[in-house]
């Protein structure tokens, strides 16, 4: 006998996981509905090939991203005392390798580079 039940097209139905049944409860079902349809946006952007405007703009996080991985691990990791010349460019050169790899590799230095190239941002 073949079921007339409507096939269950829900964002829950098309996830590996389920929520628990303290989640629909407590309300929390709205979030969840909200964190399953972000899962399922970045899934479908990692997967599609990249565009220019992700090269372009990976190349933009990449390049400021590494500049602060380079500078502030040449302060850290570098012997010190540090010319300004030698902080110039070692920044110029990891700014560049940022923007390079950011070019080659534009959704993986999106996601790495992407909480560094915030640092200093704010207050």
């Amino acid at each position: 006998m073949k079921s007339t039940a409507a096939p269950n097209n829900s964002l829950q139905a098309r996830l590996p996981w389920r929520a628990a049944a303290w989640a629909q409860t407590l309300g929390a079902s709205m979030i969840l509905d909200l964190m399953q349809r972000r899962l399922l946006h970045f899934a479908s952007w990692w997967k599609a090939p990249a565009t220019r405007k992700d090269r372009v703009t990976a190349a933009f996080i990449g390049g400021i991203g590494c500049f602060w991985i380079g500078v502030l691990g040449l302060i850290m990791l570098g012997p010190m005392p540090v010319s300004f010349a030698t902080l110039g460019w070692w920044a110029l050169a990891s700014l560049a390798t940022g923007v390079v790899l950011g070019v080659l590799f534009p959704k993986t230095d999106s996601c790495v580079c992407f909480p560094f190239s915030m640092f200093g941002v704010g207050t």
